[in-house]
């Protein structure tokens, strides 16, 4: 494997992470704090 690879990898899922919390954060919550 490529030396960078790991490191890509890592960086993409801290973003992706980011973007599902993000998400969570601005539909799940509020719907949830709704009910």
């Amino acid at each position: 494997m490529k030396k960078n690879f790991w490191p890509f990898l890592a960086k993409q899922a801290s973003l992706l992470f980011g973007k599902i919390r993000k998400f969570r954060e601005n539909v799940v919550l509020p719907k949830m704090a709704k009910i």
